[in-house]
């Protein structure tokens, strides 16, 4: 009840020390909440669940189904474990990819502008054939 007052009072202290909390468990709380989805158990009242054979078989599937997931997650967790994290080479590969239409949209416009000199040069050329030698 105190700690609804403090935040409903909006007490300096305590939206630091929430905060703080957190920002330090930012890793964990994203992988709760991502496992929360997948993890979220439907209570069924047991004697509406005893009534219907078709809730008792759905039921547990859907707890198979869930304990399927957090083998599978740890599994993944484990095979990851060691691997570098990939966002840094994500982040170079799209600062690359970017340096490339940079340098393909250089790469046009000096095409564009040599295409003009090509001409003027190739004019020049059959000019300097056309002239009667002396």
């Amino acid at each position: 009840e105190g700690l609804k007052d403090d935040l409903e009072q909006m007490k300096k202290p305590v939206l630091q020390s929430v905060a703080l909390w957190l920002l330090e468990g930012r890793e964990k709380h994203e992988q709760r909440v991502y496992l929360a989805k997948y993890l979220l158990r439907i209570e069924i009242p047991p004697d509406i669940l005893s009534q219907d054979d078709f809730l008792i078989d759905a039921n547990n599937q859907y707890m198979e189904a869930m304990e399927n997931f957090k083998q599978t997650h740890k599994a993944y967790k484990e095979l990851t474990k060691g691997l570098p994290d990939p966002a840094p080479l994500q982040e170079k590969h799209e600062q690359l990819e970017e340096e490339i239409d940079v340098l393909n949209n250089l790469l046009q416009q000096n095409l564009d502008k040599s295409k003009d000199k090509q001409k003027f040069v190739l004019i020049k050329v059959i000019r300097q054939l056309e002239k009667p030698k002396k």
